[in-house]
C-alpha cells in the first residue's frame, strides 16, 4: 500500500497548510478539479508537470481507498443500527405479553403506543390515540383474553420507522367453556420517539379463520 506522506503532505509554510504533493506547491484539490471538470490525467500533469505520473495515481488510489472504507464503515454501523432495533422490538414483544399476561392494560398502552398510535382489528372501527386503545385493551383483557404469544418473524428498519411482520397465538377463555386458541398474523409499524426509544404507530391483526 502507498504511504500517504510520500504522495500528500500538509505543511504550514506551503499555502497556509493546503494539502500538496511532496515536493510540490501543487495542491492536491487541483487534481481534483480537474477530473471533475472532466480533463483527463494527461492534462493534469501537462498542467502542473511538478506532480509526476506516480503520485498522481498514487493519490487517486488512496481516494479510492478511503472512500471504499468508509462505504464499509457506514454499512457496519447501519447494520448494527439495525441490530439494535431488532432487539428494541423484540424486548416490546415481550413486554406486550407479560402486560397480557399481568392483564395491565394501562402499562401495556402506555409503556408499547404512541400517542397518535393506531390499532386495527378484524370486525371492529380502528382505534385511533391511546385512550381509544386503551378502551380497546381494557375491554379484551377484562373479557376473555387470557394470553398472547406474539413471534415477529421480520424486521425492516428505514431510519425513524420500522416496521416487524410476525404471527400470534391468542388464549381465549369465555364463562363455562374451555380454553381455545386463535391464530392470526400481525404487522407492526414502529416509530423512533424524540428520546431514543420505539413505540407502535400502527398495530394491525387479522386472524387465520
Amino acid at each position: 500500500m502507498t504511504d500517504p506522506t510520500k504522495v500528500i503532505h500538509s505543511d504550514p509554510d506551503i499555502l497556509g497548510g493546503t494539502p500538496v504533493f511532496v515536493g510540490t506547491r501543487v495542491p492536491l484539490q487541483n487534481l481534483i478539479d480537474c477530473l471533475e471538470a472532466g480533463d483527463d490525467l494527461d492534462r493534469f500533469l501537462a498542467s502542473f508537470p511538478s506532480v509526476t505520473r506516480e503520485q498522481a495515481v498514487a493519490a487517486l488510489e488512496l481516494a479510492r481507498l478511503a472512500l471504499e472504507e468508509d462505504a464499509r464503515g457506514h454499512m457496519a454501523m447501519t447494520g448494527l443500527a439495525a441490530e439494535d432495533v431488532v432487539r428494541a422490538i423484540r424486548a416490546m414483544d415481550r413486554e406486550f405479553m407479560d402486560n397480557v399476561a399481568a392483564k395491565n392494560a394501562a402499562r401495556l398502552v402506555d409503556a408499547l403506543y404512541a400517542d397518535d398510535a393506531c390499532i386495527l382489528m378484524p370486525g371492529r372501527p380502528a382505534a385511533r390515540g391511546k385512550p381509544a386503545i386503551l378502551d380497546f385493551w381494557k375491554a379484551a383483557l377484562d373479557g376473555i383474553v387470557e394470553g398472547i404469544t406474539l413471534d415477529t418473524t421480520h424486521v425492516e428498519v428505514s431510519g425513524d420507522l420500522a416496521y416487524g411482520i410476525g404471527s400470534s397465538t391468542i388464549t381465549l377463555k369465555e364463562a363455562g367453556t374451555a380454553r381455545k386458541e386463535e391464530k392470526g398474523k400481525y404487522v407492526a409499524v414502529y416509530r423512533r420517539q424524540p428520546v431514543g426509544n420505539w413505540k407502535l404507530v400502527v398495530d394491525s391483526y387479522s386472524n387465520d379463520c
